[in-house]
């Protein structure tokens, strides 16, 4: 048996590792760009996305609050020009959110307030509402404008529904490193169940979805009933991480792009 024995030159043996090494070194940094771009895509997705959906809710309360305006024309012209006065100042206030899609939760009560104005006018003594915030969640980042449709359901399939005046109820606490939001009202409660809850209106999906883009997994939102100041109330409740920065869109805090989510990822589950 024989043994053949080919003598490389080390030359050669440095030449091709350099070569390798280069390579591999140019195929690492197309794939990181390439990486970056499609992170950056999903980002531009995901902002666009949540400009669309907040901006879906601007059609959707100007119909309700002209509507409102309208039938208050007749019956008393000067409550009429207040609530138009109310609705440009609450206007005004959204447009100056510029691309802003998160708010300390003081700055999203304020915004509330504006809302709840128009509201007040409409309304009078028929309905009494109690905004409660926990000083240790004033600077917590929360999606802006997201009570305003939770609150808009209320009166909606609550308040307005009663026979005589009705409660709001609307809180916000810190507990740990979770904040919760919670919208509640004494009207007769969701006449639904299951997967029907999720069909409850415009504002219900669109918080759902805005949620999903600004926390990914990490957050809660459910409808239901339960006990609250003696009595049984219709409940919203938001849960989030605590965080005094501004999400980033498109990420999960990490640096992990969230994927758009599809429509059929939109459930609500009843609270106890």
């Amino acid at each position: 048996q024989r043994t053949f024995i080919f003598a490389v030159p080390i030359d050669s043996i440095i030449y091709f590792a350099v070569l390798s090494g280069v390579y591999g070194f140019d195929y690492y940094q197309l794939h990181e760009a390439a990486q970056r771009r499609t992170e950056r895509l999903r980002a531009e997705l995901a902002e666009a996305e949540l400009t669309t959906l907040r901006t879906q809710l601007n059609p959707h309360f100007l119909f309700n609050a002209l509507n409102t305006v309208a039938s208050h024309i007749r019956e008393s012209a000067a409550e009429a020009v207040q609530m138009v006065a109310e609705l440009g100042d609450f206007l005004r206030a959204v447009l100056d959110l510029g691309g802003r899609h998160a708010l300390p939760v003081d700055e999203e009560v304020s915004m509330l307030d504006r809302y709840l104005a128009i509201q007040r006018i409409r309304f009078g003594d028929k309905m009494h509402v109690t905004v409660t915030v926990d000083p240790n969640a004033t600077d917590a980042q929360v999606p802006s404008l997201v009570l305003q449709p939770l609150v808009e359901n209320a009166i909606h399939h609550g308040i307005r529904a009663r026979q005589g005046s009705g409660r709001i109820w609307v809180t916000a606490h810190r507990s740990d490193d979770t904040v919760r939001l919670c919208v509640m009202d004494n009207g007769r409660g969701p006449q639904m169940s299951g997967a029907a809850l999720t069909r409850r209106g415009i504002g219900l999906q669109n918080v759902e979805r805005r949620l999903r883009y600004l926390f990914g997994q990490q957050y809660t939102l459910t409808l239901g009933r339960k006990q609250h100041a003696g009595t049984t109330v219709t409940a919203v409740t938001i849960e989030v991480p605590y965080h005094t920065e501004a999400p980033v869109v498109g990420g999960q805090g990490d640096g992990q792009a969230v994927r758009p989510p599809r429509r059929a990822d939109v459930q609500l589950s009843p609270s106890s």
